[in-house]
């Protein structure tokens, strides 16, 4: 997801679809070239949602005793799963003004950072 993320980045292609979250619904069989590279970037974000959600499942069963890690493993990537949404639309509505970028970017990170270190936590226990 990051790397077609950073594939509509570097190709210009993030203002290619101006509709949100649809890229010209009435037309979909032409979609192609820059279009398409934002338009699998937008679906491979809806794809990802169950896996992430199995992840923050798991959890919230293996940390149910623990405040501290049912807050960074369970209710922190919900929030910046919503937020990395919003940032998306912000990038598209105000035309891809560098600080939502750069937050997009960063909250990218966060997101994966959250899921690998859940995983690693995970597979200790």
């Amino acid at each position: 997801q990051m790397l077609v993320g950073g594939l509509v980045g570097s190709s210009g292609a993030s203002l290619a679809c101006p509709d949100f979250p649809f890229c010209q619904p009435e037309r979909w069989y032409g979609i192609g070239g820059a279009q398409f590279l934002q338009m699998l970037h937008r679906l491979m974000a809806v794809l990802l949602l169950p896996l992430l959600l199995l992840n923050i499942k798991a959890g919230a069963v293996a940390y149910s005793g623990h405040r501290v890690l049912l807050f960074f493993f369970v209710f922190l990537p919900i929030c910046l799963y919503l937020l990395q949404v919003l940032l998306g639309w912000l990038n598209l509505l105000l035309g891809i003004p560098v600080f939502i970028t750069v937050s997009h970017l960063f909250t990218a990170q966060l997101l994966l950072q959250t899921q690998v270190q859940n995983l690693r936590l995970q597979a200790r226990s």
